[in-house]
């Protein structure tokens, strides 16, 4: 596994080069300035080193990403991840109910570019999915 980007108590993001696969986990949406350099690494490892699919591990997540965020992914993230090829984003979905708000808009955006946005239960359940893609 290679480390893309690691903010302790924020965001750890790492790459499986041998799977193809970004695993995001998300401690905290924060307004604190990690958001848009954990994906900006992540987009870079999809343009760069031909990640096809993305893991979004909220499941413990609090918060939600800024309205701002959100439409930059929309505008910059998502059809970056498209034009380089990337398969699908999976989201284990959050336990907490505003975070599940900010997820499904996210998924919402993503669904109008030309990959897969998928919303599982688990680990386990990401990687069978993932699986099954391959």
């Amino acid at each position: 596994m290679q480390t893309l980007y690691n903010e302790p108590g924020v965001v750890q993001a790492s790459f499986d080069d041998a799977n193809k696969t970004v695993i995001a986990r998300w401690d905290v949406f924060p307004a604190t300035g990690h958001f848009r350099p954990a994906l900006e690494a992540q987009l870079d490892c999809v343009e760069k080193q031909g990640c096809q699919f993305i893991i979004v591990d909220v499941s413990k997540t609090q918060g939600v990403p800024t309205q701002e965020d959100q439409k930059w992914l929309g505008e910059v993230v998502f059809p970056g991840y498209e034009k380089a090829g990337l398969r699908a984003v999976v989201t284990i979905v959050p336990e907490d109910a505003l975070t599940k708000l900010g997820a499904s808009r996210w998924k919402k955006t993503g669904s109008d570019f030309n990959f897969a946005m998928f919303e599982v239960s688990s680990m386990a359940d990401a990687e069978a999915c993932i699986r099954d893609m391959a």
